[in-house]
C-alpha cells in the first residue's frame, strides 16, 4: 500500500506461526533459471476463508495469502491455506513475510534461516512464493536497513533455497509500496519504489525471482488514464496504471509483472474512510467494480502480466477497518466487481452439470456411494462439494477429478448431506450445478412382533391374513412363507399385514417377517409362527393335488393359437419359473416330472397368427407331496 497513508494504517496481520522445516543451509545457485512467463491469470488477496464461490464467479483462478513468520513457528498455517486453496480448486500464492525486529538482531543470519523456512513452505507445494511485502518502508522492514541492495540480499538467499525445495514455485520479489512520499530517493525510514527496484536490480536481484512485484492501490481514475489525476504531484508514475507498468517492466525487462496487490479504494457503504484515505472519497463502488475489470482486460492483453490479485477480496467491511475501502465484497455480501471482471475475461464453462445419480433425497445404507453427471462444455475437470450443510460451509468432502463421476473417499458416516458439482477449465469455474439432498442410513430397523395368527393356531379361514408390529422407520416389509422352517417362498409387504391373493392347500406352514427401512437395511428374520390350514366345513376336496412327482397339465383349445406358452413357479409372481415351454397348438398337455415336493402355480398362454401373445390364464395352484 502507497506511503502516503501506510503510515496511517495499521496492517492487518495474520498472525501465523510457521517453523523452520531443517538447518540446512542453502547458498545461491545460479544454475537455477527462472520460471517462463504463462498466461495471464487473475487472483484475489483474502484475510477470510469465506468467499470462494465469489471468486470462482468472478474468474478468479488464484488466491494470495500473507503470513508472518517467527523464528520458532511452524508450517501449519501455510498448510491450512494451500490446503483451503486445493480443497476449492485455486492456485495459491503465498506472501511470506517475518518480524522487523528480528530480522534487524543479525541481518546476515536472519537472511539465511529465513530462506532455510521458505525451503520447508516450498516443501509443501504452493504455486508461488512472494518474498517479504512492501519491504521498502518502516512498516515492514527495519528502520536505518531499508534498500533495495539488502532486499536483493534477502532474495539470493531465499531464490535458490525455494528451487531446490521445488522448482515448480514461482518465485515473485516482494513487491514495494508505490510511493513519491520520500521524493525519489531512500531515507532511513523508506525509499521510494522506483529507486529501490532500480537498486534491486543494480545488486543483481533479477536472477533471484521469476516475476516482478508489483503494487497498485492508489488510483483515482481508470486505469486507461495517462493523466489528469486530481490529486497534487499529478505526473508522478505511481497515479497511474500504465506508468506503474512501464516503470517496473523497465527497471526489469526480462521478467514479466505480478500485480500482487491492485485495487480501487471506494467509500461507498462505508460512509467516509480513515483520515489518511480521504483521497478515494470520489471513486463509487460501480467504478471500483469497472476499474478492476478493465485492469483485469489491460494487463491480460499486455503480454507482460503474468498474474493480476485483486487487493482485497475479504476485508471486514466495518468503517473503522482501514483496508474495508479496498473490499469486494460489501454489505450484504454484495460483489458488484465480480460480475464486471466476470464479463470482461475469460472464465470458465457457461453452464452447470446435471446431475444423473443419485435423485435427489435418496437413502443409502452404504458409506461411500458414487455420484455421477453429464459432462459439460469446455470443462477440463469438475468440482465436486459434499456437506453436511445446505450451504457448503464447511464441506466434509470435495474433489477435483477429470471424470464424471465420483466414488466418496473416505468413507461417510451417517448423516444427511447435501452434494453439487460444477466444472473448471483453466479460466476458471463454471456455475454450480442444483444441490441434491441424501442420507447415508447403515443401522438396520428392529425385528417385527408376529401377532395374528397366533402359533400353532389351526384355521379354517382361507386365504388367512398375517399382522404384526409395526417398526418405527420401516417403510416395507419382506413376508415368506412355507412347508419346512425356514420358509422359502418371499413376497414383498408395504403394510404389516399380508394376504395370499389365493386359497391356501391345506396343511401346515410356518411364516415370518423382516423389516426394511428407506435405506434398504434389512432387519434381522422374526421368529417362525407355525399356522395349520383345515378344510372349511362342508369344503370340497382338494383338487390338483399329486402325490407323485410327476404332473400332467391340461388346458382347453384356443381355436386361433399359433403355439402355447406354459410357465410353473413355486411363487403366484413367476419371477423365476421353475418349468417353462412353448409347444405348438396340437398340444393340449405337459408332463413334467422335474419338480420336487411342493406347492407350485402354473398359467398357460396362446400366440396369436400374428405373432401376439394373447392374455395369461389365472394362476392355478397344485401340491407335489411324493414319498421321501
Amino acid at each position: 500500500m502507497p506511503k502516503n497513508f501506510n503510515s496511517l494504517v495499521t496492517a492487518l496481520s495474520i498472525c501465523l506461526l510457521m517453523v523452520v522445516g531443517s538447518n540446512l543451509a542453502i547458498t545461491a545457485a545460479s544454475s537455477i533459471k527462472a520460471q517462463a512467463t504463462e498466461p495471464f491469470e487473475l487472483g484475489g488477496q483474502i484475510l477470510t476463508f469465506l468467499h470462494p464461490d465469489e471468486m470462482h464467479t468472478a474468474g478468479m483462478t488464484w488466491l494470495k495469502m500473507q503470513i508472518t513468520w517467527s523464528r520458532g513457528g511452524t508450517t501449519a498455517d501455510a498448510v491450512n491455506v494451500i490446503n483451503h486453496a486445493r480443497g476449492n480448486g485455486f492456485k495459491v500464492l503465498l506472501s511470506i513475510k517475518g518480524i522487523q525486529s528480528e530480522l534487524a538482531a543479525n541481518p546476515s543470519q536472519y537472511y539465511q534461516d529465513f530462506a532455510v523456512f521458505l525451503h520447508s513452505v516450498a516443501l509443501l507445494n504452493p504455486d508461488a512464493i512472494e518474498v517479504w511485502n512492501e519491504p521498502n518502508i518502516d512498516q515492514e522492514w527495519p528502520v536505518g536497513l531499508i534498500s533495495g541492495t539488502a532486499y536483493a540480499q534477502m532474495l539470493g538467499q531465499a531464490y535458490p533455497a525455494i528451487k531446490q525445495a521445488n522448482s515448480n514455485v514461482m518465485v515473485i520479489s516482494g513487491a514495494p509500496a508505490p510511493t513519491g512520499y520520500f521524493g525519489g530517493t531512500c531515507t532511513a525510514n523508506g525509499c521510494d519504489d522506483k529507486i529501490f527496484i532500480q537498486q534491486m536490480a543494480a545488486a543483481g536481484a533479477a536472477q533471484n525471482f521469476d516475476c516482478t512485484g508489483i503494487h497498485y492501490n492508489e488510483g483515482v481514475l481508470p486505469p486507461s488514464a495517462t493523466s489528469a489525476d486530481p490529486r497534487g504531484n499529478p505526473n508522478h508514475y505511481t497515479r497511474y496504471y500504465s506508468t506503474m507498468v512501464s516503470t517496473y517492466r523497465s527497471v526489469f525487462p526480462t521478467k514479466p509483472l505480478c500485480f500482487t496487490e491492485l485495487g480501487y479504494l471506494s467509500p461507498d457503504g462505508l460512509g467516509t474512510l480513515p483520515a489518511g484515505l480521504e483521497w478515494g472519497m470520489n471513486t463509487s463502488v460501480q467504478e471500483q467494480a469497472q476499474w478492476l475489470a478493465q485492469a483485469a482486460v489491460l494487463s491480460r492483453d499486455s503480454g507482460i502480466v503474468r498474474l493480476m490479485v485483486v487487493w482485497n477480496v475479504d476485508s471486514p467491511f466495518i468503517g473503522s477497518n482501514n483496508m474495508a475501502g479496498w473490499a469486494i465484497i460489501r454489505a450484504n455480501n454484495q460483489c458488484f466487481p465480480c460480475d464486471t471482471l466476470n464479463a470482461a475475461i475469460a472464465h470458465g464453462p457457461k453452464y452447470a452439470p446435471m446431475l444423473l445419480s443419485p435423485m435427489n433425497r435418496v437413502f443409502f445404507n452404504i458409506t461411500v456411494p458414487t455420484f455421477g453427471w453429464n459432462p459439460v462444455a469446455d470443462a477440463d475437470t469438475y468440482r465436486v462439494q459434499i456437506d453436511n450443510q445446505a450451504n457448503f460451509s464447511n464441506p466434509e468432502r470435495m474433489q477435483t477429478l477429470t471424470a464424471t463421476s465420483y466414488m466418496v473417499s473416505p468413507s461417510l458416516p451417517d448423516n444427511i448431506y447435501y452434494w453439487r458439482v460444477r466444472g473448471m477449465n483453466s479460466g476458471g469455474a463454471g456455475p454450480w450445478s442444483e444441490t441434491r439432498q441424501f442420507t447415508i442410513d447403515t443401522i438396520v430397523p428392529i425385528v417385527p412382533t408376529l401377532l395374528t395368527p397366533e402359533s400353532g393356531l389351526s384355521s379354517s379361514v382361507n386365504p388367512p391374513t398375517f399382522e404384526w408390529s409395526i417398526v418405527p422407520g420401516a417403510n416395507a416389509y419382506e413376508f415368506r412363507i412355507g412347508v419346512i422352517n425356514p420358509p422359502s417362498l418371499s413376497y414383498p409387504a408395504p403394510t404389516n399385514r399380508f394376504t395370499p391373493s389365493i386359497p391356501m392347500v391345506p396343511g401346515n406352514y410356518f411364516w415370518q417377517v423382516r423389516s426394511k427401512d428407506e435405506a434398504g437395511n434389512f432387519s434381522a428374520w422374526s421368529s417362525a409362527f407355525s399356522l395349520n390350514i383345515i378344510s372349511a366345513d362342508n369344503a370340497a376336496p382338494e383338487s390338483n393335488f399329486q402325490i407323485w412327482q410327476t404332473v400332467t397339465l391340461h388346458w382347453t383349445v384356443v381355436t386361433w393359437a399359433a403355439e402355447y406358452e406354459i410357465e410353473v413357479d413355486d411363487t403366484i409372481t413367476f419371477a423365476s419359473p421353475a418349468f417353462s415351454s412353448i409347444v405348438s397348438p396340437q398340444i393340449l398337455e405337459q408332463t413334467i416330472s422335474t419338480l420336487a415336493n411342493g406347492i407350485y402355480y402354473w398359467h398357460i398362454r396362446a400366440k396369436q397368427p400374428s405373432g401376439m401373445w394373447g392374455q395369461w390364464s389365472p394362476a392355478y395352484p397344485f401340491r407335489i407331496s411324493a414319498p421321501e
